[in-house]
């Protein structure tokens, strides 16, 4: 639906009021054929969106620059050299739920994680197991 105006007024082109709809015809068209030749091109996709129903839910974007983003990729080193392990990755080399404890004790008593962060962590341990936090890591994970 269109604004009305007063006659001999300028649409929002620039052009007649007359040519108005025909530009947006025009683009409306233009997309239409462009989602079509992408929906023929990737027939796999384009049944994947027909069948599913599920949405993604996204929690949050991180529209700042960080001091890791300002940092450049370099394919000369090694792929985990600057690499610092948080608590999960220490979590995730744990046999037993007991082992799993005493890092969070440890990382909390040296201030590597907050009280707030340590409480949740042990709330999620004793309620789903050392194994919710991934599967065990083994020796020599980051070199493979």
């Amino acid at each position: 639906m269109t604004p009305k105006r007063k006659k001999g007024q300028k649409n929002s082109n620039g052009g007649p009021p007359e040519m108005e709809r025909e530009v947006d015809d025009s683009v409306e068209s233009e997309t239409a054929d462009l989602t079509e030749k992408v929906l023929e091109h990737l027939p796999h996709l384009t049944a994947e969106m027909k069948r599913s129903e599920t949405d993604v839910r996204i929690d949050g974007v991180r529209w700042e620059e960080t001091e890791r983003t300002r940092q450049p990729i370099s394919t000369s080193k090694t792929p985990y050299s600057g690499y610092s392990p948080d608590v999960v990755d220490f979590l995730r080399r744990c046999t037993t739920d007991e082992e799993a404890l005493e890092v969070i004790e440890f990382l909390e008593k040296r201030g590597e994680i907050s009280e707030v962060h340590a409480r949740e962590i042990r709330k999620q341990l004793r309620t789903k197991g050392v194994r919710s936090f991934g599967s065990k890591k083994s020796w020599g994970h980051y070199e493979r």
